[in-house]
This record gives structure tokens, C-alpha cells and sequence, in this order.
């Protein structure tokens, strides 16, 4: 497997902002590799980023979720197929801005093997 992802913020800023409370961003892959099941996460960079993350995939068509959000889902990708995910980003407390360290990630493994990521800055507000 080889995937290739694709994060999108709202007004494609790269940035998720909280608000105070919570964001969203949504990731579009393509497995340019063999076909295989991967376990999607979202993570943050660090515990400097206090946020909690679930992930769902999403129905690229309206991008609503498939199933309810939770911390992994697990999707099984064909040899040039796609998928949409959304993660949800819920904040446990402030998240000052520093863009370069406080991110979040969306990873893409097979057991400990990461086959494809991509991460957005996060941040509680400007």
C-alpha cells in the first residue's frame, strides 16, 4: 500500500480553529499502491495540543460520515481507489498559536507501519 492523502480546512487555510470549542477538516486519499486495510487516526503533535480527535469516513458525494466519529476506523482500500475521511478536533483547553509545532495529523498504518499522512495547524481562535 501506498497512500496518498490530502487535507482540506475551511476557507483552505491549512489551519483548523477550534473557536473555543471544536473544528473540522476533512482528508481525500488515494491508494496508489497494492490493495490492503489501513487504520485511520488522527493524532497531535504533541501534548502541547490539547485536543481530542475522532475521525469518520464520509461520503464523498455530501461528505457526511458513514458511521459515528471514533479515535480509528478501519478501510479497506482497492489498488487506485479513493476515500474521504473527516476528522473532528474537540479542545480540552487553550491552543495558542504556533503552527509549526501544534498540529494535527491523519495517519494512514498498517499494524506499525505508516503508509500515508498529512497533518493541519490547529489553534483556538486568531
Amino acid at each position: 500500500m501506498d497512500v496518498i492523502a490530502l487535507a482540506a480546512t475551511i476557507g483552505n487555510t491549512g489551519i483548523v480553529n477550534t473557536g473555543g470549542t471544536s473544528g473540522v477538516f476533512t482528508v481525500a486519499v488515494s491508494n496508489i499502491g497494492v490493495a490492503g486495510t489501513v487504520v485511520v487516526s488522527g493524532e497531535t503533535s504533541s501534548a502541547a495540543v490539547t485536543a481530542i480527535v475522532t475521525v469518520c469516513e464520509t461520503n464523498p458525494v455530501d461528505s457526511q460520515c458513514l458511521a459515528t466519529p471514533s479515535a480509528t476506523v478501519s478501510r479497506t482500500l482497492a489498488q487506485n481507489e479513493t476515500a474521504t475521511f473527516g476528522f473532528f478536533v474537540a479542545q480540552t483547553a487553550n491552543i495558542v498559536p504556533d503552527f509549526a509545532a501544534k498540529r494535527i495529523f491523519a495517519k494512514f498504518s498498517q499494524g506499525t507501519t505508516l503508509r500515508g499522512a498529512t497533518s493541519v495547524a490547529v489553534t483556538s481562535g486568531p
